[in-house]
């Protein structure tokens, strides 16, 4: 039945930000549509004259109703006039609900009109009849206009009668329910009524957000309409979707992650492909529960729900590409994942789209101000990596910007406040402006006051607040700002969620304000909660393991190091996560060198000289060790368990893969548009990530299982000492070297076959600041010598007589006097002319310094010293297990010959003509010893063909260029004829006959600064390869000298040998020592002489 209005006219007009060249329908859901003017016909006398015309606009998309006044034009034509009523993108169908409202602010509905999306798109001007529910019997209608207007989040009253209404409108509810549904619980119309109780309870729960009665009742009532089974689908669709954010509101009032995961049980049906649900509203759902997972990851910190959520916010943007809060949320999210990942392309892209968000959307929009603090932290991220100021510039002025457009009032105002404060803050970090930070710490006060006390989610403010109260307290020493910071991070404690992420960070921010106060004990409390705390990050973690321990110690309390540091070193294979790639695995594990160091050190004070070694060998070499691991024999559990053997060695081989896997870029067009074809990239990059997580997953899972199974009760844990003892080689001990840069001191730790305990030897003339100058000094030695190229084999370098402290003679000098000597002398070796075998481990600075060549060459009357191949043949080890793995491995059973390359000329690299005589020669040594050889020379040495070669031969010899990539250490690799075989390639592989490798190349065994302890370096990857003796150099070697020594290493590994037995390669080290000999006697010890024979090296057996 008609209303007094009789009829309203839109006037509407639709702008599509992505042109259509067929200028079809595609993109029609996604324009931008507004109304622009709005006139409504009325019976003369409806409206008295002390009353005005008001209209509400209410969507489906649960966004808060708007409220705009209309101009009488003549007694019967009313006219609103704004300039243009934008209508939100994920808006299907409008609501106009009419009221007269008089000067008391008492308002009559007059009726309603509804118009969908398409007929608005489809007709510039709409004239619809305006319908009075309350003029005939139909309750289902009344309850449906109810409902709209129950639904919006504002309505023509004021705060205090809004309450008050919507409590009228409870009771109202209840009382049709009550006289028409009581004997009919499954009519459906009851369905479409108990939406509208629920949503009132709602609207009154974000009202007070104090009455938690509210949130409970309506989650309840939401429950009881889902189980009539005869509801509509529309009806259902929203009751769903209002349970899943009952859920979200009761997380937000109460902090319980349960209330999240039941929202994201509760929203799986809305995204069901198979399920009868509409379409059009599939993105904005998708979104939904996206933004679900997202926050149980924060929450929790399970990456499984970052990925769950990545995969959501996909299949999103490839249904609405360019819609602007999509967007945003993939942007919050790219941010998260980089956290995780560390992968850059994650937070560029992020800032790409929500920049193309933000051109989506009119300023006035009340999306905009969000999408500019999203984009401002993003671009904060970039700005802490990257140091451009450039980036925390803008991000501050969009803060400043998102704040103006903030109307007064705004829910998002203290969120805005705080973001503010951060980015002033990180400003302040790299400026030093005090005003900065005076600033910051100002915002973020202002926006803890516009929060209620106790607010259940103000524990992040109150935290971020602590870290600018901290700063400022560290530069001008006001005990009040200490003060004030653990108060707000006491607070902090007692309103965050017990197993909530940040908790651990809380408790580590608070023990580090208790650290230099002397008041250690409560430091010892906080670190000690942070590093129990499961849910926190493991970084920080570690370090507040770090902090217990040394504050422990420092108060003279002994007790607690053992439990603090097992657990940080427990917590390693979760810091360098085998779900993730070998690059990013790599910049984890840089973070903990000084933690290893300082425990190793503390241990050994504590004469915990077995555990000392035990964490050292724990926290080395954690990613080769990881391939290792999936590299293990499965052969005694297929016996006792086939199926869970195959399913190991099935993921292994998977997770192998995807460690080296490098997820494609570029995701944003040059103009900032998402294309098809970027969101295709998107989804690729996606899928590699989430798969590699999900084995990751499974192999941890398969792993715990194999654990309790008899017998394999150790599977893949960290060995014990005893069971590096025992695998120990008869032929000599092992020498593990560790420093710590604070403590200054460096000792060493001696593991042999069958010990029950390690060898502790003091070096006491031997500091880590010692090892850092002998570095330098090796270092400006090689420049001077042009021995610090990447790549090139060099002629001679000129002679030297005097010896200076940027000499080689020199560093070898102080090594013999200060390091190696007291080692030997500790273990009583004497000097012989027949010297046994020793390994070197060493840590940090020293892996760069040439140990095993130490030694007096040269002395002011001519004397000819003592050097430590006088004593014993050093070797060099990444790792303790590395030597007891090779030797658990056995001998190779059958020599499969050599693979001898040569590459003498890569364009526009030095020409290396005697490569060509070097691979010729030992081809032909074999040959003449009838034993197996191919050659790949020039053209033939291509990447494949040398791969090739290697999985068929034993041994195999490389004379070529390398390059040790500085800044991407996994690319370091060997010159072929068509590319590079890098580092990364080599430790992929497997081959199955691999025996010794001799790298007659530059810097083989230099490894990268950062990543001393990682030894990420050729010879380490030949040794991950499976090859059990390598032969490499430290620096760049001569293309005269290399020849001469390695015929020299092949003449003595060929004499006597039988062909059927073939050549034994736990020889090379005494080969190598053999040829150095030789060309000592031949070429004398001065400076020239060495610097052509130092850099020469054995690591492995």
């Amino acid at each position: 039945m008609s209303s007094p209005l009789q009829s309203i006219i839109l006037d509407a007009a639709a702008s599509s930000p992505v042109e259509s060249p067929n200028n079809d329908s595609a993109n029609v859901d996604e324009s931008e549509l507004y109304m622009h003017t709005i006139s409504v016909e009325v019976q003369e006398g409806t409206i008295s004259s002390d009353e005005e015309l008001i209209i509400e606009l209410v969507t489906d998309n649960d966004t808060p109703g708007d409220v705009y006044l209309f101009q009488r034009k003549s007694p019967t034509l009313w006219r609103c006039d704004e300039k243009a009523i934008n209508i939100p993108q994920d808006a299907n169908t409008i609501l106009l609900v009419l009221y007269a409202r008089d000067a008391g602010e008492v308002s009559t509905d007059l009726g309603y009109v509804t118009a969908t999306r398409e007929e608005m798109m489809l007709n510039n001007r709409l004239v619809k009849d305006v319908i009075d529910p309350f003029a005939n019997d139909d309750e289902g209608a009344k309850i449906q206009l109810r409902s709209w207007i129950a639904g919006s989040a504002s309505s023509p009253q004021s705060y205090e009668d809004g309450y008050a209404v919507l409590t009228e409108r409870l009771d109202h509810f209840h009382a049709t329910i009550a006289s028409h549904y009581a004997d009919d619980t499954q009519n459906p119309r009851r369905a479409d009524a108990l939406l509208q109780v629920g949503t009132c309870y709602v609207r009154r729960f974000k009202a007070s957000l104090e009455n938690h009665a509210d949130i409970d009742t309506a989650i309840s009532i939401f429950h009881d309409a889902i189980s009539i089974t005869a509801a509509e689908l529309s009806t259902l669709f929203h009751l769903f979707l209002r349970l899943v954010d009952a859920y979200h509101l009761r997380y937000d009032a109460t902090g319980n992650i349960q209330n999240i995961c039941k929202s994201i049980e509760t929203a799986l049906p809305l995204i069901d492909s198979d399920h009868a649900f509409r379409d059009e509203d599939i993105p904005t759902v998708l979104d939904k529960v996206a933004e679900l997972y997202t926050l149980r990851f924060k929450h929790i910190g399970d990456s499984s729900d970052l990925d769950e959520a990545m995969a959501l916010l996909h299949k999103a943007v490839h249904l609405a590409p360019n819609r602007p809060a999509i967007l945003g949320n993939l942007t919050i999210l790219l941010q998260y994942r980089f956290s995780l990942t560390g992968d850059v392309g994650d937070l560029n892209e992020g800032i790409l789209f929500q920049r193309r968000g933000i051109n989506l959307v009119p300023e006035d929009d009340d999306e905009f101000p969000e999408m500019l603090t999203n984009l401002a932290s993003a671009l904060e991220s970039r700005f802490q990596l990257y140091g451009d100021l450039s980036d925390i510039d803008e991000a501050i002025e969009n803060n400043r910007r998102a704040l103006r457009l903030s109307e007064e009032g705004h829910p998002k105002i203290p969120d805005r406040l705080a973001h503010l404060g951060i980015s002033l803050r990180s400003r302040f970090i790299t400026t030093k402006d005090d005003h900065d930070l005076n600033e910051a710490i100002a915002m973020q006060k202002e926006a803890l006051n516009l929060v209620p006390p106790g607010h259940p989610l103000s524990f992040v403010d109150l935290y971020n607040i602590s870290r600018s109260l901290q700063l400022r307290f560290d530069k001008f020493k006001d005990s009040h700002d200490l003060q004030e910071c653990r108060e707000a991070l006491q607070d902090a404690i007692t309103l965050t969620p017990a197993d909530h992420t940040i908790m651990a960070r809380i408790h580590y921010a608070l023990g580090e304000s208790f650290r230099d106060e002397r008041e250690l004990s409560k430091a010892v409390h906080h670190f000690r909660l942070s590093t129990l705390a499961q849910s926190g990050a493991p970084f920080t973690r570690i370090r507040a393991a770090s902090g217990w321990a040394i504050c422990s110690l420092a108060s003279g309390d002994q007790s607690q190091f053992i439990e603090a540091y097992t657990i940080a070193f427990d917590l390693l294979p979760r810091l360098a996560w085998i779900g993730e790639s070998i690059s990013r695995r790599h910049e984890e594990v840089k973070k903990i060198a000084e933690h290893t160091h300082m425990a190793v050190t503390f241990a050994i004070e504590l004469k915990q000289h077995t555990l000392a070694l035990q964490w050292s060998e724990q926290a080395r070499c954690i990613v080769r060790n990881q391939l290792s691991n999936l590299r293990t024999p499965m052969d005694d559990l297929y016996e006792l368990d086939p199926e869970l053997a195959a399913n190991l060695h099935r993921i292994a081989n998977a997770l192998e893969m995807y460690g080296h896997m490098e997820t494609p870029k570029g995701i944003v067009t040059a103009n900032g548009i998402v294309t098809a074809n970027s969101i295709e990239d998107i989804s690729a990059q996606h899928i590699i990530t989430k798969t590699h997580h999900q084995l990751a997953r499974q192999w941890d899972e398969l792993v715990i299982k194999t654990r309790q199974l008899p017998r394999f009760e150790r599977f893949l844990l960290p060995v014990t000492f005893s069971q590096l003892s025992e695998a120990m080689p008869e032929e000599g001990p092992i020498v593990l070297i560790n420093g710590h840069e604070l403590y200054g001191v460096c000792n060493a730790l001696v593991i042999m076959r069958d010990m029950d305990e390690v060898i502790h030897i003091p070096l006491k003339d031997f500091s880590y600041s010692k090892a850092e100058k002998l570095r330098s000094s090796l270092s400006r030695c090689l420049s001077s010598h042009n021995l610090r190229a990447r790549e090139a084999r060099t002629g001679r370098p000129a002679d030297f007589t005097s010896m200076g402290s940027n000499h080689i003679s020199f560093v070898l000098s102080e090594l013999w006097t200060c390091l190696v000597k007291p080692i030997l002398d500790a273990l009583g070796y004497p000097p012989t002319s027949e010297p046994p075998r020793l390994w070197f481990c060493p840590t940090g600075p020293l892996t760069f310094l040439p140990i095993h060549a130490a030694g007096i060459y040269q002395t002011s009357n001519g004397v000819q010293g003592t050097t430590i191949s006088d004593y014993v043949i050093a070797s060099y080890t990444p790792t303790i297990s590395a030597i007891a793995d090779i030797r658990r491995q056995g001998k190779r059973s059958t020599f499969r010959g050599v693979l001898s390359v040569s590459q003498p000329d890569i364009p526009e690299l030095p020409l290396i003509p005697n490569t060509a005589k070097e691979s010729l020669d030992i081809q032909n040594a074999f040959i003449a010893s009838n034993l197996a050889s191919s050659r790949l020379d020039g053209l033939s040495a291509t990447v494949d063909n040398v791969l090739d070669g290697m999985m068929t031969m034993s041994w195999v010899h490389l004379a070529c260029h390398a390059i040790q990539d500085v800044s991407q250490p996994a690319k370091s690799g060997f010159y072929l004829n068509d590319g590079c075989l890098d580092f990364s390639t080599l430790i992929q592989k497997s081959f199955p006959h691999a025996d010794l490798a001799f790298l007659s190349a530059c810097q083989t065994s230099m490894g990268h600064e950062e990543l001393s302890e990682e030894a990420v370096h050729l010879a380490s990857g030949m040794l991950s390869a499976g090859y059990r003796g390598i032969i490499a150099s430290m620096w760049s070697i001569d293309d005269e000298s290399a020849p001469k020594i390695a015929q020299e290493v092949y003449s003595y590994l060929l004499r006597n040998v039988e062909p059927d037995s073939g050549p034994d390669s736990s020889q090379a080290a005494y080969a190598l020592h053999h040829a150095i000999q030789n060309f000592r006697q031949q070429y004398g010890d001065n400076e020239s002489s060495l610097l052509c024979w130092v850099p020469f090296v054995h690591w492995g057996m």
